[in-house]
């Protein structure tokens, strides 16, 4: 296991329920100053499919639905399915702000990688070993998969990320993270996307303008609560 990536910089984000219809006029306009992600595809969009886990008593749902800060998202992410990898993530919300924290597993490790505390002092290690305490004191299980599309912009200023995320839906077949086959249901309404704006220190004022002349309301939507919600 390799690629752990510690976010110390807390981070803004601010997210809004929007239409596709005012998404595909976003995305016009973002495409005259932003780059899109370079791990996107052809079609500019990648599929993230997340594994949810929480305590025996939900402590995680709990704190989000009443929101106590600090707390805690631990998940397990995998993008467009890929056989190879995975990302063991830790995502924290701070004084309103996000830190997220994540090492990559690889797919034959996957089974195994929390089933023993790590000794040999690797940057990842700290971060598994926080994981597999959860499991042993709180019991830590999984309790849902989050599907979605991402279109994801980047601005290197302000290290700023605007991401539209459609097609968002929820599964309860926890077993089935790399099953391209299991049964999924959407949890917004038909047209209905996710917009977030991400950025570290001050959002540029050229990308502010950009994002103003929309009915957008800010929200507090997470997408583990909602599809929680749903299964």
């Amino acid at each position: 296991m390799t690629g752990f990536k510690e976010k110390n910089d807390l981070r803004y984000e601010m997210k809004y329920e929007i239409s596709k219809v005012e998404a595909a006029c976003l995305i016009q306009r973002l495409k005259c100053c932003m780059k899109l992600d370079s791990h996107a595809s052809e079609k500019g969009m990648y599929r993230i499919r997340s594994l949810y886990y929480d305590t025996l008593d939900d402590d995680f749902l709990k704190a989000n639905l009443d929101g106590t800060e600090p707390r805690n998202k631990w998940r397990i992410r995998t993008y467009d399915l890929s056989p190879d990898v995975s990302y063991l993530e830790c995502k924290s919300k701070i004084r309103g702000m996000i830190r997220k924290d994540s090492c990559m597993i690889k797919r034959e490790d996957f089974d195994t990688f929390d089933k023993k505390y790590r000794t040999d002092g690797a940057p990842e290690s700290s971060l598994i070993n926080r994981f597999i305490m959860l499991k042993d004191q709180k019991c830590l299980s999984p309790k849902v998969i989050v599907q979605y599309d991402r279109i994801p912009y980047v601005y290197p200023v302000g290290n700023v990320r605007i991401t539209i995320d459609h097609n968002i839906m929820s599964s309860t077949d926890t077993d089935g993270l790399f099953d391209p086959s299991i049964k999924v249901r959407p949890v917004l309404e038909t047209g209905r996307c996710l917009l977030e704006v991400k950025w570290t220190g001050i959002l540029p004022d050229h990308i502010a303008h950009m994002l103003g002349g929309f009915d957008m309301r800010w929200s507090t939507f997470s997408k583990y609560c909602i599809c929680r919600r749903y299964s």
